[in-house]
């Protein structure tokens, strides 16, 4: 079994443990994940868009690194990925990789985005990192207004919440814990 797959099914028994797994599933507020290992966060963001109310609707991901940096191709790019979305849910995947120019120009999109809300189909932006923001926002490496438009609901999956929990029952084989 490759490594997402096996990613995968740990996911499975281990969100459940998550307190806000359930209210992220049923939101349509912007959810930021937070991974230990590459790839998980993107299938956490896929469980939560396949048991949610948009289960029916697209699901795209948009690597952050492939964002261009001038704001009009930006634009374009979001907007041709917010329609296929469709209403869905769109991925920002690997978020700590964004220059900072282009960390600008999407918070001018998603400020934008917050007032045509009313024009157009909603889309469920779910982004993705396996690093700490709030650490590269203290060193000057990521846009703190940004991280506060994409983090309105956060998960992290990985050593932290399994290693509190700790309790009978736990079934990672050591996956989460890096044992």
């Amino acid at each position: 079994m490759d490594q997402i797959a096996t990613a995968a099914a740990h996911i499975a028994v281990a969100l459940p443990e998550i307190a806000d797994e359930k209210l992220a599933r049923h939101s349509a507020a912007r959810l930021l994940i937070t991974a230990s290992t590459p790839g998980v966060g993107e299938g956490v963001a896929r469980r939560i868009h396949d048991a949610g109310p948009r289960a029916r609707l697209p699901f795209v991901r948009m690597l952050a690194v492939d964002l261009p940096g001038a704001a009009d191709r930006l634009r374009h790019r979001c907007g041709l990925a917010l329609a296929a979305a469709a209403g869905g849910t769109l991925l920002l995947s690997d978020v700590e990789q964004l220059e900072p120019l282009v960390q600008a120009s999407l918070l001018n999109v998603l400020e934008d985005l917050e007032s045509a809300r009313a024009r157009t189909p909603a889309v469920r932006l779910i982004s993705d990192t396996t690093v700490s923001l709030p650490d590269r926002i203290a060193r000057g490496e990521f846009c703190e207004r940004l991280f506060y438009r994409l983090n309105i609901l956060h998960l992290t999956v990985g050593d932290r919440p399994v290693r509190a929990r700790r309790g009978p029952g736990e079934q990672t084989d050591g996956f989460f814990d890096g044992s």
